[in-house]
């Protein structure tokens, strides 16, 4: 059986972030869950992935713990 992964994606709306979901997506990355998370003013849009819609989550809001990895797309400003 092949491991999959639950994956945060912190960012995901910007360019970094919507470029690694795309290299996610061509690589056949093995997800089991995938959580998009941005800030408030992104919270609750839509993100097509695979023929699914996934909610983008608001950063000050989600639980990391739900997640095996996270890869953290932002700006250090």
């Amino acid at each position: 059986m092949k491991r999959k992964f639950r994956i945060a994606i912190i960012g995901a709306t910007g360019l970094v972030g919507t470029t690694l979901i795309n290299i996610l997506k061509e690589r056949n990355f093995p997800l089991d869950t995938l959580f998009l998370v941005a800030s408030h003013n992104s919270a609750g849009r839509l993100i097509q992935f695979n023929n699914n819609s996934y909610k983008i989550f608001d950063i000050a809001q989600f639980d990391f713990a739900q997640s095996q990895i996270a890869f953290f797309c932002v700006n250090n400003k």
